[in-house]
């Protein structure tokens, strides 16, 4: 295949697949802001899969968008998953801004808030 015509095929992929994407996240966003939570967490969960699958997971928006996942199962009484989203999520905002990264103490901001709703502390998740 000629290297022009490779780009080009490349090219129309990357933006099929991003407009499903950008899809995807429009509908966690309206499904979210009408209180629907449990009918967002497998459009959240999907678009965790495929940003992982594209980006991978040490990439400031794999985070955001696990952080995100994590938020709406907080929203939906799904706490075991909601922890298990923001320790992950939590892990890696310290590998990629450290602990002094305003990423990283919203994460633990969040787990905290988790550990006090559940009653779980920290040696006893996971």
């Amino acid at each position: 295949m000629k290297p022009a015509l490779l780009i080009i095929c490349l090219f129309i992929s990357l933006t099929i697949f991003g407009q499903s994407l950008q899809e995807l996240n429009q509908q966690v966003v309206t499904l979210y802001r009408n209180g629907e939570y449990k009918k967002a967490i497998p459009y959240a969960e999907q678009s965790v899969k495929l940003t992982g699958q594209t980006l991978g997971e040490n990439n400031a928006q794999y985070v955001k968008t696990l952080n995100i996942l994590a938020l709406i199962y907080i929203q939906a009484g799904e706490y075991e998953k909601a922890i298990s989203a923001a320790i992950r999520s939590t892990e890696l905002w310290k590998n990629l801004e450290g602990e002094s990264g305003r990423d990283y103490i919203a994460s633990m901001s969040i787990l905290a808030d988790l550990y006090r709703r559940t009653g779980v502390s920290k040696g006893t998740t996971g």
